[in-house]
């Protein structure tokens, strides 16, 4: 209910910040806005390396890690000020590792300029676990060079 509450809070704030703007920067902002307005869908990666030098800080004080999957996806994890557990569970599962989280599709902007295709907000439901990797298929027992 309380999330209910904030989006429909927030899109009426967007929509009124919208009206104000220029119509290049409105076409911008409209793309982001519907990334946020859709609901999330429950999605599973297997990560295996860190992009954009791993956890980056913004001017803003809002962090990102970005997180490149074995399909080709490119997982943006974003936090805010404290809110910072979605990047600390990948961060501390290391690699590879597996990632079962509620994602959005990133917008064209962000796909344009940054290559993100999903986005994970820091409010979203995110489980990380540390993909084990067998030994044996490393090094095979038995086999001669």
């Amino acid at each position: 209910m309380v999330r209910w509450l904030l989006r429909r809070f927030a899109a009426d704030l967007g929509n009124a910040l919208l009206r104000s703007l220029e119509p290049d920067l409105r076409d911008r902002a409209l793309s982001v806005a519907q990334s946020l307005n859709e609901e999330p869908t429950i999605e599973s990666f297997t990560v295996l390396a860190y992009d954009e030098g791993g956890r980056m800080t913004g001017p803003t004080g809002a962090h990102r890690l970005v997180c490149v999957a074995d399909s080709g996806a490119k997982v943006a994890i974003l936090g805010r000020g404290a809110n910072l557990k979605n990047i600390n569970a990948v961060l501390e599962a290391g690699l590879p590792c597996i990632v079962r989280c509620e994602t959005h599709l990133a917008s064209r902007t962000a796909n344009r300029h940054c290559g993100h295709t999903h986005l994970v907000w820091e409010y979203n439901m995110l489980e990380a676990a540390r993909l084990r990797i067998d030994e044996e298929i490393l090094e095979p027992r038995g086999t001669s060079l």
